[in-house]
């Protein structure tokens, strides 16, 4: 009888030290991984609500760096952490993408990782250089059409987003010929726009913003379904009579396996920052939207998206490396 008290005593106890473990998350640092260089637009954004997450959890958030092989070393590192929800991954949906591109991910996007939530979703800008004769989306189509075999397009990379979008745009609106152009990066290929030399580049806002302040870049449209806080002049392609519409997220993903309640409790401390009225203001002020949606939704939007993801890039006819 003594024995069973005590054996019982025991397992109150190590479940009480079990769930006060859980409850009292973090009790250390959490670090996120960011897979691109210091100073991009993705460093800059998981900066921003790191602080703020660090307000709500009360400990240390440190954003980390590992840049290289196409965000592949960053996300390998995330994935052979401990599921435990103090390594964490700030990423695109080039995440989405990657599996169709990559024989060799190193990782199961599906398997290894569950999401944390969205920090924002952003168009695309439609850039043409400034000195282009055309005004609107309608009369670039018109423009493209007749330059034939001559007529090309920048992206920042084989099989990026922008990449997809643009291909899925020429073959909503008819335009049969093109040749591709990709740069390492966006900031090339938005000289070459600027500079008038391609006449093409859907870029994402942040890049395209300090040109069109110039002067050099002329945006036609965004890709979103309403106009852009930061471009309130400039019409979307659903106006434009295109009916074709696009947003890249932002986000943060954990390791599979990562507790529910430490899922649960990442998520709330994203939101929160999301809900800082500077932080709101700031990521608007770049032409970002904001959606906060639950840990669960946010995995189930990267599982459709990958599938989805691998069915485009066999139409466009793009072999994996």
């Amino acid at each position: 009888m003594i024995k069973t008290k005590l054996v019982a005593a025991l397992l109150l106890t190590v479940s009480a030290t079990g769930m006060a473990t859980e409850s009292a998350f973090p009790i250390k640092p959490v670090r996120i991984i960011v897979p691109y260089l210091a100073g991009g637009s993705t460093d800059v954004s998981a900066r921003l609500v790191a602080g703020k997450m660090e307000e709500y959890l009360g400990k240390p958030v440190i954003v980390e760096n590992r840049p290289g092989g196409d965000s592949l070393i960053g996300t390998r590192a995330v994935a052979a952490s401990r599921p435990d929800g103090y390594t964490l991954l700030v990423t695109a949906n080039s995440f989405s993408l990657l599996p169709s591109l990559k024989n060799k991910l190193g990782y199961d996007p599906i398997k290894d990782f569950v999401g944390i939530g969205p920090i924002v979703y952003a168009p695309l800008i439609m850039n043409v250089p400034s000195s282009l004769a055309v005004s609107n989306a309608q009369e670039f189509i018109t423009y493209a059409k007749k330059s034939g075999d001559s007529f090309s397009y920048v992206v920042p990379g084989i099989g990026t987003p922008n990449h997809t979008f643009s291909e899925t745009f020429f073959e909503k609106v008819g335009i049969d010929k093109r040749v591709v152009i990709p740069f390492s990066g966006g900031s090339a290929g938005i000289i070459e726009v600027s500079s008038g030399r391609i006449p093409l580049f859907f870029s994402d806002y942040v890049s395209a913003a300090p040109h069109i302040t110039t002067g050099r870049l002329k945006p036609l449209a965004v890709t979103s379904k309403k106009r852009m806080n930061a471009l309130p002049n400039v019409p979307s392609l659903t106006e434009q009579g295109i009916d074709l519409e696009y947003e890249y997220w932002l986000g943060m993903v954990a390791r599979a396996g990562t507790p529910p309640e430490v899922v649960e409790k990442l998520s709330d401390a994203l939101q929160y920052a999301l809900q800082d009225e500077a932080v709101s203001k700031k990521f608007k002020d770049d032409g970002n939207n904001i959606k906060q949606i639950s840990a669960d939704e946010f995995t189930g939007v990267i599982r459709a998206e990958i599938p989805a993801y691998s069915k485009l890039i066999e139409q466009l006819g793009i072999e994996k490396n």
